[in-house]
């Protein structure tokens, strides 16, 4: 498929920018969601312009009864035995700090997280990042995407 129509930027705000230039009333628009309410103003936006949306989210999290993973994977952070995390959206950074809290691991999290190489797959996620005080060391430079974020982390890895 090649794209008609593209946002100035890689975010729901531009992309409901773009369609609102567009007549889409009566329109059928499928939306992929991520877990969290972070696409609801496009979701909305795009009601407000007449169009039937179909919200999926195919990325699910683990769920609250296993938050104790969530918990294992913050003390092998703060251990040193994970040499980079990657985020591609802002409800795992939101979910990994919210088990933090509740297991009593904000300063091994805090830990963790200044040791180790982040990578971040965009603006929408480095803005999550910077809410916690953080930045990435690694991501695409543009277009970001999944396979651009791979090769900037694969770039980094061999680096010295």
């Amino acid at each position: 498929m090649t794209p008609g129509l593209a946002a100035s930027e890689p975010t729901s705000q531009s992309v409901l920018a773009c369609l609102e230039q567009e007549n889409i009333h009566g329109s059928r628009i499928g939306v992929q969601l991520y877990p969290g309410d972070g696409a609801q103003p496009l979701v909305d936006g795009l009601r407000r312009l007449g169009a039937t949306v179909f919200p999926v989210t195919p990325y699910r999290y683990i769920t609250q009864t296993e938050s104790e993973k969530v918990a294992q994977t913050i003390r092998d952070l703060a251990a040193g035995r994970i040499g980079m995390i990657a985020f591609t959206s802002s409800p795992q950074i939101e979910r990994l700090f919210a088990v933090a809290r509740e297991f009593g691991l904000m300063l091994e999290l805090t830990q963790g997280l200044a040791r180790t190489q982040i990578a971040a797959i965009g603006p929408v996620m480095e803005s999550a990042l910077a809410a916690h005080g953080l930045s990435s060391a690694i991501h695409p430079a543009s277009s970001f995407h999944l396979k651009p974020m791979v090769n900037a982390i694969c770039d980094a890895w061999r680096k010295p």
